[in-house]
């Protein structure tokens, strides 16, 4: 019982400001690839300070695909738990009714973000304020 999956979390580093110490609580969900998630297994604190030599390195490194990286292991359950942290415990490519499902909210979900998107568009670029501001023409 050594090895056994805990949890998943998915930490985004985008926002991050290099050499700034950060500390972080999130929840522990027993897969990130599919929706509902509202089961949880707990919850997990990370400090993390991102460490950068040189930013525009950086940055160049992630236009080319990662290199793939492979994990031998000698025994069956150590396999087990290192591809269920991989790939989380629903299988997405396995063709199903549930699977259909969960990309059809998916789906729905961006189409609601873009409702969204299109209206603060709209507002912010026909926007009136009740000052005016004289333009000298």
């Amino acid at each position: 019982t050594a090895h056994e999956l805990i949890g998943r979390v998915s930490v985004d580093l985008t926002n991050l400001i290099p050499n700034m110490i950060y500390t972080m609580k999130y929840n522990l969900h027993p897969t990130a690839k599919c929706n509902p998630r509202e089961k949880k297994c707990g919850s997990i604190t990370i400090r993390l300070r991102l460490e950068l030599e040189n930013e525009r390195t950086l940055l160049l490194s992630n236009i080319n695909y990662p290199e793939s990286v492979y994990v031998n292991s000698d025994n069956k359950k150590d396999y087990k738990v290192m591809h269920q942290t991989v790939h989380g415990n629903v299988d997405m490519k396995r063709y199903g009714l549930a699977n259909i499902n969960q990309y059809i909210e998916e789906l729905y979900d961006y189409l609601t973000i873009y409702y969204y998107l299109e209206d603060s568009f709209v507002s912010l670029i026909l926007w009136r304020s009740k000052t005016s501001i004289p333009i000298p023409v």
